[in-house]
């Protein structure tokens, strides 16, 4: 068996081993990337189900955020359990079809 010599043998460990890093650096790079493209995806999806309805008066403009129920789930929910809600803020309930409805303003500790 042949060996090669010292010099090439050390180059060569030292070219594998940086290989190596630079192989594991960048598949954390790629992770850090996906991880802040998805809490970015995450953010956009929460702002739109906010959407901001603007009423034209005599006096001016008057901007509401409206918090949009219209899932089962969030219709339940409502305000439920709220200690504060912004001053021009509110709830919208969308029940997709027109129909008869009832509310119940249980465990709502904000005035309506």
């Amino acid at each position: 068996m042949r060996q090669l010599p010292t010099s090439f043998s050390r180059f060569f460990s030292l070219r594998t081993s940086f290989e190596i890093c630079k192989g594991w650096i960048f598949s954390k790079l790629r992770f850090v990337r996906l991880f802040a493209s998805f809490g970015l995806l995450l953010f956009v999806a929460a702002c739109a189900n906010q959407p901001n309805v603007i009423l034209k008066t005599a006096n001016g403009d008057i901007t509401f955020e409206i918090e949009l129920a219209d899932t089962p789930k969030s219709r339940a929910d409502g305000l439920m359990f709220r200690n504060e809600l912004a001053p021009n803020a509110g709830m919208l309930f969308d029940f997709q079809e027109e129909r008869e409805v009832s509310f119940w303003m249980r465990n709502t500790f904000i005035p309506l």
